[in-house]
């Protein structure tokens, strides 16, 4: 038998650490390939859909290509705060604009807001424009964060956007191998390319759900009904990639590991604020739970908030919103405010900057109040200017939300109705959503509990009864206006006059749905135009049913309202609102 020498360990490892380490570099470089091409192409179409919002948020650094992003000089003896959050912080009317102007209001020319807050940031996002505004001369940072900032993350198509700008000159410097670490994920652009070249790789979802569910239930079947989450949960998909928001959205502990990221990212944005030697004004915005389609774990959002409680320890003050925030006042989710919400979160940071010294003396809380109550009435001359006016058919109808309170949105949600022909299905669909927000603010009746909390102050209170019932005020007139468009559009289905009526059938007692009871009552007509009456067992009209000759199709007035106004129009009477039957605007809000 041959034999050969033993080659030594010592003779080995010197040939193998070169092709280790020239292994090494052809990844790297084929790492920054695929940034420097899939993330520039994914960049540059991001930055193009996003250009016609660059004016209008001039402070949103990363919507902006570089380099078009200018602050200027600040003016002497005045004082520079940073506000930074997600989407939270765009809907209401935007929620640094109404601080800016209270604040112009009591201490012109004192105070300058930074809003680098957008919708869709999470908290690696939040860090990169927290550290690129240390260079803007600041004197504090507002730092408003929500369950949704740690809950996920943004399809590649967005976040490529995002992860190219660690590269940014002002960023790249002041990021800690801890942040590549946790966000730099080049698997994102894999997952992209790869499936272009195998459709086994493109379908793996679908794959997997073809075999994922009948083992998953085999299993709960012989052990318990909880989630199994490594069949379930498939955090490297659904954590980067989600299909909307997941079902398993509020499950803390089912994304633990990319969550926890994102706190290390939240911890980050207090120690770098800390070093830099600028004070912090943190908050955890509400979420109206009641208005979520998801089921929320209670002892996961206490792990949440415990563990916001634990990073924001040792600023300059945290405030937790959950429960001393009026969680009336979300819009058309459990997350976003409303107009009126996100005047009264200006108000509270007011408040709190007062609170801090960073007012001076002469400015006191009732001071703030009046500047804050005078500065929105009830229908402010904007609100009024634009819903007096026509409503132009829209060209896009963009993402809606239904917020009547905010002017523009009022007035987008009349060019939306305005776009689509009477009796269609869109039409219908927001008539009915429009006349949930509206009966829901009309007729629920809003009770705020005062806490004895020392953090707020008396003129909070009054300022929030106030903003109900601004909202309420503001609410009624939107509906006068929706009123009389709709009428107007559906003058061609008039309900005939009953006048000189003759009663054929009377008080037939009949159900729709499980347990509406309702009466029916069928009129001839002079004309001999028939005339299907609903009504209420009390005698309250809700729909007619008008057959008009001259081969006119049947159609369908319901009383959406409640008010007698009849403004929906359908086909027939089977899809009645909901409320005839428990009294109440169940309101569906949804993500």
């Amino acid at each position: 038998m041959n034999s050969y020498p033993e080659i030594s360990r010592s003779h080995r490892e010197p040939h193998t650490n070169k092709r280790r380490l020239l292994g090494a570099a052809v990844l790297v470089l084929v790492l920054v390939i695929f940034e420097l091409s899939v993330g520039i192409n994914l960049q540059k179409q991001h930055v193009s859909k996003l250009a016609e919002n660059t004016t209008r948020w001039a402070l949103t650094l990363y919507n902006a290509p570089s380099g078009t992003l200018s602050v200027p000089p600040k003016a002497k003896n005045t004082k520079r705060f940073l506000y930074v959050s997600n989407s939270h912080a765009r809907t209401g009317g935007f929620v640094a604009t109404h601080l800016q102007k209270l604040l112009d209001k009591v201490a012109p020319n004192q105070f300058e807001i930074l809003d680098v807050a957008d919708a869709g940031i999470f908290a690696p996002d939040m860090l990169q424009r927290v550290l690129a505004s240390f260079d803007y001369d600041l004197d504090g940072i507002i730092v408003a964060v929500a369950y949704i900032s740690f809950s996920d993350r943004m399809k590649l198509s967005l976040q490529a956007h995002s992860v190219r700008s660690f590269f940014k000159s002002e960023i790249f410097s002041k990021l800690s191998l801890g942040f590549w670490l946790r966000n730099y994920d080049i698997g994102l652009y894999a997952n992209t390319l790869v499936p272009r070249f195998s459709k086994l790789y493109r379908y793996r979802s679908q794959v997997r759900n073809t075999w994922e569910k009948p083992l998953s239930n085999l299993l709960k079947s012989l052990t318990s009904p909880k989630y199994i989450s490594f069949l379930e949960v498939d955090e490297n998909q659904r954590w980067k990639f989600p299909d909307g928001y997941d079902n398993n959205l509020f499950q803390w502990q089912l994304y633990a590991a990319g969550r926890n990221s994102h706190l290390d990212d939240l911890k980050d944005i207090i120690a770098a604020s800390r070093d830099a030697g600028l004070p912090i004004l943190g908050f955890n915005l509400p979420v109206h739970w009641e208005k979520s389609l998801y089921q929320a774990n209670l002892d996961d959002i206490e792990e949440y908030r415990t563990s916001l409680q634990n990073i924001f320890s040792g600023v300059l003050e945290y405030v937790d919103y959950q429960d001393i925030f009026p969680k009336e006042f979300t819009t058309y989710d459990a997350l976003h405010p409303t107009w009126h919400g996100a005047r009264l979160h200006a108000l509270d940071i007011a408040f709190r900057l007062k609170k801090q010294g960073f007012f001076p003396e002469e400015i006191s809380n009732e001071v703030l109040l009046t500047a804050f109550t005078e500065s929105e009435p009830a229908i402010s001359e904007e609100y009024r200017s634009l819903l007096d006016n026509h409503y132009p058919p829209l060209k896009r109808w963009g993402f809606r939300r239904y917020d009547i309170s905010e002017p523009q949105n009022a007035l987008h949600l009349l060019r939306r109705l305005a776009t689509v022909p009477p009796g269609h299905s869109l039409e219908q669909e927001l008539i009915y959503e429009l006349s949930l927000r509206l009966r829901y603010w009309l007729e629920m009746p809003f009770s705020y509990q005062e806490k004895p909390d020392s953090l707020f102050v008396k003129e909070w209170y009054q300022a929030v009864h106030e903003e109900m019932a601004k909202a309420k005020i503001r609410a009624s007139y939107f509906q006068d206006k929706l009123k009389q468009f709709q009428r107007q559009r559906l003058s061609a289905f008039e309900i005939p006059s009953f006048s000189d009526a003759n009663l054929i059938m009377e008080n037939t007692h009949i159900q729709i749905g499980p347990s509406l009871f309702v009466n029916k009552s069928l009129y001839r007509l002079s004309n001999k135009t028939f005339v299907e009456q609903l009504t209420t067992i009390e005698g309250k009209p809700i729909s007619f049913l008008v057959d008009i000759p001259e081969n006119k199709s049947p159609f369908v007035r319901v009383d959406i309202l409640g008010d007698g106004s009849f403004l929906l129009l359908q086909s027939d009477y089977r899809q009645l609102p909901h409320w005839f039957t428990n009294g109440t605007p169940l309101v569906k809000w949804g993500i």
